[in-house]
């Protein structure tokens, strides 16, 4: 059996996943805000006037593709770099759809 040290691992995919949302908004022009500052509890927050709205459809629109996905990640050690892949490619689309619906909405 090999001894992992969980606290670091998890703090550590954590931050992994802040820098993605960050990621994902800057190069959609979604505003997003990381609002955690430590990565064993990850969060983030849309700023926009509506963003419960735009939370609850980032929620609906990555449950149709397989993640159950909301503004905050409490890692554990199943989470993987290649879980965090798979995320991405994932919510690469969804973060230009609600862009896109942002923009045309002026994100009232």
């Amino acid at each position: 059996m090999v001894k992992t040290d969980a606290a670091s691992y998890v703090n550590a995919f954590g931050f992994k996943m802040m820098n993605l949302w960050d990621e994902l908004g800057a190069r959609h022009r979604l505003k997003v805000r990381i609002t955690s500052e430590v990565g064993c509890l990850g969060t983030f927050a849309f700023e926009y006037p509506n963003a419960n709205a735009i939370r609850t459809l980032y929620t609906q629109l990555m449950l149709e593709r397989g993640f159950l996905a909301g503004c905050a990640i409490y890692p554990t050690l199943a989470h993987t770099d290649g879980v965090l892949a798979k995320f991405a490619t994932a919510a690469d689309p969804v973060f230009a759809e609600l862009a896109a619906i942002v923009a045309e909405n002026r994100g009232e």
